[in-house]
Parts: structure tokens; sequence; C-alpha cells
């Protein structure tokens, strides 16, 4: 990582117009991608992203406190823990039906899909939900 100045510096150059990107990686022994980098603003500036950082440490963060769904002491609200597995259940327990799956079957292999798919769910959400749900 080069210091500052010399990013400073290369842009002061690159402003002047009066070197090549290549004499000024030469007069400040920089890579010529660098230069080119800075040139095109593709380089982050990592100043400005170290000041940052340094002023979030500073700021205060939002109150924790205890989680209401799972006791969780010194958390952020919502708990991201309860979040999470909230959307695992939810994800979990949504029945699987040919549309969301997507299936491109031949009409012969898409009825006897439609005919087996009620059996499969029940014993699916026995296993997994501790439901007991049979076929209709």
């Amino acid at each position: 990582m080069i210091p500052a100045e010399t990013v400073a510096q290369i842009k002061r150059l690159l402003a002047a117009e009066k070197l090549s990107q290549r004499g000024i990686a030469r007069r400040l022994r920089v890579s010529r991608g660098t230069v080119n980098a800075i040139a095109l603003g593709r380089r982050p500036d990592y100043d400005a992203q170290r000041r940052e950082a340094e002023a979030e440490e500073v700021r205060p963060a939002r109150p924790k406190k205890r989680c209401p769904d799972c006791g969780a002491l010194l958390v952020i609200v919502p708990c991201v823990a309860c979040r999470a597995m909230r959307k695992r259940k939810a994800r979990r327990l949504a029945p699987a039906g040919p549309d969301e799956l997507a299936l491109e079957l031949k009409p012969e292999h898409h009825a006897r899909y439609l005919e087996v798919l009620p059996f499969a769910a029940a014993r699916y959400y026995e296993q997994h939900a501790g439901v007991a749900a049979g076929p209709e």
C-alpha cells in the first residue's frame, strides 16, 4: 500500500498533464498499474475508508437489549439469530409444488408426479415438521 502523500502527488502530476503515466511511475517509483488505477479512479481511497472506520468506532451503537423471542442478552433487536431461525422454519415448512420446482416433464411423467406428490409431501411433513398430514 502506498502512502497517501504519494497518491496525492500522482493525482497532481496527472492533473498537470506534463508527464505520461509511465513517467510518473518512474519518477515516484510505483507501478504503472497503480498510476493507471489512480488515473481511472479504480483504486479505492484507503485513507478515506480508514477514517470512516475510525469514525464508526467512536459513534455510539443502538442500545442493546434482551431479545423478546429467545431471551438472549445484549443483542440489537431484532435478534439476528431469531430472524434466521424464522426464515429457516418458513423455508422448511413451505410446500413444494410443481410450479415452485419449475419441472419440465413429459405429460405422462407429469401425471405420475402429481399422483405421488401428496404422499411424498405427507411423508416429508411427518419426518421434518412433526405434523401428521395424510393425502386427501
